[in-house]
């Protein structure tokens, strides 16, 4: 059974919640559940704008390989409570069976930002290399 361990703390009216999961297991790695026992929303770290892998809401799911640790954190603008996190599920990896589709959140994170880099875009062109608009007018005998 993997064990939790958790410190908290409180800044500019959010609660910073840190947690390390330690397998306790020497064979085989196993799959676990966390979830958050703050009364507000949580707001997971992210990446590219989209929550990083193994978040649901207030729920984090994660593997952790035989006798290793995995550390998680999130914020919320939650009053601190205790505990602020519970391991509530926890299985032998080999028992649930992993999903290989990809969900839109991967393919974004995967994707990364497409915004091109700052210095990639120009702040101002030289006179020289902006077009220059010429107008010809046709003459006619009746114009005269």
């Amino acid at each position: 059974m993997p064990t939790i361990s958790w410190t908290q703390r409180r800044e500019n009216g959010v609660t910073l919640v840190e947690a390390v999961i330690q397998s306790t297991t020497p064979t085989g790695p196993t799959t676990v559940a966390l979830e958050s026992r703050l009364s507000g929303p949580v707001w997971p770290p992210r990446s590219e704008g989209v929550p990083v892998a193994g978040w649901d809401g207030p729920r984090y799911e994660t593997t952790v390989e035989g006798e290793s640790r995995v550390a998680v954190g999130f914020a919320s603008p939650a009053e601190p409570c205790e505990p602020p996190v519970e391991l509530v599920e926890s299985a032998p990896a080999t028992a649930i069976e992993e999903s290989t589709d990809a969900d839109a959140a991967d393919v974004l994170r995967a994707l990364g930002d497409p915004t091109p880099p700052r210095g990639a875009v120009p702040t101002s062109l030289p006179e020289e290399s902006l077009p220059t608009a010429t107008v010809e007018a046709e003459h006619t005998d009746d114009d005269q």
